[in-house]
């Protein structure tokens, strides 16, 4: 392969979408929380930005709980929100993916925006933009994926099994530069007061990251 992506390995305990109940679903929110919360731990946090996304995980979840209590509802929404997914896919959350379920789970979500994904098979998905994606499987179990834009089509990846290949797709759904992030903000990240207060933020935070309960996540493992 020409490209690298993590090596995560794939954890069997996470719920794989489409839920079966709402333990299941619970399951699977709090398994990212933990995952999300243990990015922070390993990159010197938790930060402020990460109880905000734990926020809202936990708030992702608790809706879920709450669709799933309505009348007339039978369980929990069987697969997360474009947000969860979003956040799932861009920390890549080790859900034991197979290429049909995770594709079937960004078509649930409506996520992947500009993407007319085509109903996926154990063989070939892909689906109708500008340029167009499709991958195949071979006997061997081997996915080639790759573009056509104009007429011309191209190869951009050879991925030797099925993992492989979930991993090349959670890249290449995910959102990797969301807002502000490659954007244009009218330079308002340099406006003084915009600046002040996220630093009177940073300060409070700081302060509060010396209380037990986030000093927990700050320390090392032995």
């Amino acid at each position: 392969m020409s490209k690298s992506w993590p090596e995560i390995v794939p954890d069997v305990r996470i719920p794989v979408p489409p839920f079966r109940d709402l333990d299941e679903s619970k399951t699977f929110h709090r398994a990212l929380a933990v995952h999300v919360a243990e990015i922070g731990r390993a990159s010197g946090g938790p930060f402020a930005e990460t109880l905000a996304l734990c926020s809202v995980i936990a708030s992702a979840g608790a809706l879920r709980r709450s669709a799933s209590s309505g009348d007339g509802a039978t369980g929990a929404p069987d697969h997360p929100s474009a947000v969860v997914l979003g956040v799932t896919l861009l920390t890549r959350l080790p859900v034991a993916w197979t290429p049909v379920s995770l594709v079937e789970a960004v078509r649930a979500s409506s996520s992947g925006e500009g993407m007319l994904w085509a109903e996926p098979t154990a063989t070939q998905v892909g689906y109708f933009s500008d340029p167009e994606f499709s991958a195949s499987r071979d006997a061997a179990g081997r996915w080639t994926a790759g573009f056509r834009e104009r007429g011309v089509s191209r190869v951009d990846a050879v991925l030797d099994d099925d993992w492989t290949f979930v991993r090349y797709l959670m890249d290449h759904v995910a959102d990797r530069f969301p807002f502000p992030f490659g954007w244009s903000t009218g330079g308002v990240e340099q406006d003084p007061l915009v600046r002040r207060n996220a630093a009177a933020v940073s300060d409070f935070f700081a302060a509060q990251r010396e209380t037990p309960y986030l000093r927990r996540w700050s320390a090392a493992e032995a």
